[in-house]
């Protein structure tokens, strides 16, 4: 047995994958005709069927108090 183990290697990660991911990010963006409020509101929709948003209509603002 050894008192002292080494110490595990550094993760070396490539540079390229930011690049990459942002380049992904700027197509996917072209080429979606929708704002992020139509995407949550499909993404809800497909998700929760009839339960999305039944109790309030869109862009109505609920009290909490």
């Amino acid at each position: 047995m050894n008192r002292h183990p080494k110490p595990p290697r550094p993760v070396v990660r490539n540079p390229a994958w930011r690049q990459a991911f942002q380049r992904l990010d700027e197509a996917l963006a072209q080429k979606s005709g929708f704002s992020n409020a139509e995407k949550i509101e499909l993404l809800g929709r497909h998700l929760f069927g009839d339960l999305w948003r039944e109790q309030e209509p869109a862009g109505t603002v609920v009290s909490t108090k």
